[in-house]
């Protein structure tokens, strides 16, 4: 999934997507109207799944029979996007999450802008998006084993097939992070561990919250914070 996309979904399930009720309850003095349709009430929940401009690109991408079966369940966007998770396949996931990024994409284009973009340029500027990404990442993946081997920096496995840590360039830091999933206790657990370029620890940290996620959220979940934790330690 392209980073800005996952950077989407985040702040959507982290409830700090910047709608223009969610400025307005942060103080922010600007209208609450939708600014695709007028509706008197733009959150994140109208944006993405109530805007008739919306449901149109939905409707468009012939996957509007996918999402609506959880609007029937939930009325908040984080829910519906958890219920869509465990639901629906990788690549569903993947096209559904893409063009949520494309419709916010219209939505500040028109805002700021003044310019209003028809289903199919949303569409395939998600398609645009999504492949692009994905053929960068097959070309990362056919780069030479021999050259793999030479980066200081890159995990490589043992013969017994397990990764083992590399440690980064001299100078540089290596953070690793991970995420863990109990049932039982109804929890998400986030890890993180730094490391110099001799393998010395030097940060480590852990957080968690209550509501238990698929690993593809659990993967995106704690990627700001965990920038913002290491823009606190450079500065």
């Amino acid at each position: 999934m392209p980073p800005k996309v996952k950077n989407l979904v985040w702040r959507i399930c982290r409830d700090c997507f910047p709608t223009r009720v969610k400025l307005r309850s942060r103080g922010v003095n600007c209208p609450s109207a939708c600014v695709m349709c007028e509706d008197p009430h733009e959150d994140s929940y109208h944006i993405l799944f109530h805007c008739q401009a919306a449901i149109d690109v939905w409707n468009a991408a012939k996957i509007w029979h996918l999402i609506s079966p959880s609007l029937n369940q939930f009325d908040n966007a984080p829910d519906i996007i958890f219920n869509l998770l465990q639901r629906l396949s990788t690549a569903q996931l993947e096209l559904i999450v893409t063009i949520i990024w494309s419709i916010w994409k219209a939505r500040n284009l028109k805002l700021w802008q003044q310019v209003s973009h028809s289903n199919n340029t949303i569409l395939a500027r998600a398609k645009h998006l999504f492949e692009g990404w994905r053929a960068d990442n097959h070309r990362q993946n056919l780069v030479s084993p021999d050259i793999i081997s030479d980066n200081p920096s890159t995990s490589h496995q043992n013969g017994d097939g397990n990764i083992r840590w590399r440690k980064p360039r001299r100078g540089r830091l290596k953070c690793n992070v991970d995420a863990s999933f109990s049932n039982i206790s109804n929890k998400v657990g986030f890890g993180m561990c730094i490391r110099d370029s001799d393998g010395n620890h030097v940060r480590s940290k852990m957080l968690w919250f209550t509501l238990v996620c698929s690993v593809d959220v659990g993967d995106v979940t704690p990627t700001l914070d965990y920038f913002n934790y290491l823009i606190i330690l450079i500065i």
